[in-house]
This record gives C-alpha cells, structure tokens and sequence, in this order.
C-alpha cells in the first residue's frame, strides 16, 4: 500500500466514508437469496452469546456455593457441587463449540456468496480483458 492509499483510508475513516463503504459491502448478503439461512445463523450465534453470559453468572453462583462449602467443610455438598460443575462445564462446552461452529458457517456462507457476486460480475460481458 503506497503513502496515497494510506491517506486516503485514513481520510475516509475521518469522513466517515469508510463505514458507509463497509456497510455497501455487508448489507446486499442480508438481502440475498441466502438471507434466511444468513438470519438464522447470526440470531443462532446471538442466543448462544447470551447463553455463555448466562452460563458465566450460573458459574458465579456455583462459585458462591462452592466456597461456602468449602468454608463449612461440609463434604456431601462438597461432592455434590463438583459434579454440578461437570453438568455447567459440558453445557458451557457445548455452547461454545456451537457458537464458534455456526459463527465459521456463517462467515463462510457469507465469504462464498461475496466471491460468487464479485467472480460472476468480474466475469459478465468478458470485463477482464
């Protein structure tokens, strides 16, 4: 990248031209033929975001219960909450690879389809001669 294009994408970003850019970009995916699968993964991945806050504060009060017990030097509660950790732990588990795999479908779903866009109008009426 030369000193000119680097000015101008600084230039841009002040101007707030290159949002405006970005969302030309992003926005035709979520208008597509592919929209409905698209929505459905983004509203898949913001509900397993919310469920790991979720699972993040049942980890807070595991903690909480954990400690008292631990404090009290009550044994059955002891082992009782090391196995409700292992039930939180497999659903945090769970969550998460569901939330990375959906989240890399999608962003492939979405790099396939702009690739598809582009190639086809690159290749229209022979542009690239």
């Amino acid at each position: 990248m030369n000193q000119n294009a680097e000015y101008s994408a600084v230039n841009d970003a002040v101007r707030g031209q290159f949002f405006r850019k970005v969302w030309g970009i992003i926005t035709p995916y979520w208008r597509s033929e592919e929209k409905g699968k698209a929505w459905t993964l983004l509203i898949a991945v913001i509900a397993l975001s919310l469920l790991s806050v979720g699972i993040s504060v049942w980890f807070n009060t595991w903690y909480k219960d954990f400690y008292n017990a631990l404090q009290k030097k009550d044994e059955a509660a002891f082992w009782q909450l090391i196995l409700y950790f292992c039930a939180i732990a497999a659903v945090a588990i769970v969550g998460a690879v569901y939330r990375l795999y959906l989240t890399q479908m999608l962003t492939i779903r979405w790099r396939a389809w702009l690739t598809e866009k582009h190639f086809s109008r690159w290749l229209a009426d022979k542009n690239y001669y």
